[in-house]
């Protein structure tokens, strides 16, 4: 993309710059055992979204009613699946011995835009959780830029 000097850029996070964006945006959504498998709205874009982090982190203390991998997603209203991560979760909650952290997050330089103008960003689990929570965050920035 070549600088167009007439227009605003901005720069996100990770130093990446965006044309006339209103940005570094954040924004979270938890959901538990009332959400159930259905999508949660994170962003709807106006017209356009850029998302330069995201992440999902899940409880230790999550179950779902039988044993199994979990995908967690965020999917696109007009693009699909666009970052999805299974996790083991198991049936019955068993005290771990130590600390730990169920989080994964978007490595560096990652970014990616919506492509149809307004559509949104959901997040979701694919298996309903009978207990604990998982937590998905994006870093994003809104803009009149689509494609």
């Amino acid at each position: 993309m070549g600088f167009d000097y007439t227009k605003k850029y901005v720069q996100g996070n990770n130093g990446i710059v965006y044309p006339e964006m209103v940005g570094n945006n954040y924004a979270t959504i938890t959901l538990n055992s009332s959400n159930g498998t259905t999508p949660v709205t994170i962003i709807t874009g106006a017209p356009g979204y850029w998302i330069t982090e995201m992440g999902v982190q899940v409880d230790d203390i999550c179950t779902i009613s039988v044993a199994g991998m979990v995908s967690t997603k965020f999917t696109d209203t007009s693009s699909g699946d666009m970052f999805v991560i299974r996790w083991y979760i198991p049936s019955a909650f068993s005290p771990k011995t130590g600390p730990s952290n169920n989080r994964q997050v978007s490595g560096p330089g990652f970014a990616w835009n919506n492509k149809v103008a307004n559509s949104s960003l959901q997040v979701s689990v694919d298996t309903a959780l009978t207990a604990g929570t998982a937590r998905f965050f994006i870093r994003f920035a809104q803009t009149n830029f689509v494609g």
